[in-house]
């Protein structure tokens, strides 16, 4: 039985030095993830290119995205352990948002 789905906001860094259209396929693959695990993308906010607060990999800067999402809190968890082996995530973080 599905568990009910609740709302999340995930940032996620990704490697800044690809180029535009990697970029544009990360996020894409990264929408499409949620998708593909029952989930549905309501908003994605395009940082852009930010330094970050300590290097990450030798990387001073990283490129910002923050998604709002529904999906079930077990899809949440295979989606961090999928991102968490994608080599262009520099780091990710998921948080739930309150009703």
């Amino acid at each position: 039985m599905p568990l009910a789905q609740r709302a999340y906001e995930a940032m996620v860094i990704l490697n800044p030095n690809v180029g535009e259209e990697q970029l544009a396929a990360a996020q894409q693959r990264i929408t499409d993830q949620i998708d593909a695990r029952g989930g549905q993308v309501q908003k994605v906010d395009t940082w852009g290119r930010r330094r970050m607060y300590y290097p990450i990999k030798h990387l001073r800067d990283g490129y910002y995205l923050i998604y709002t999402f529904n999906a079930e809190p077990r899809s949440v968890a295979e989606l961090e352990a999928g991102w968490r082996i994608t080599e262009d995530v520099l780091r990710h973080f998921v948080v739930r948002q309150d009703a």
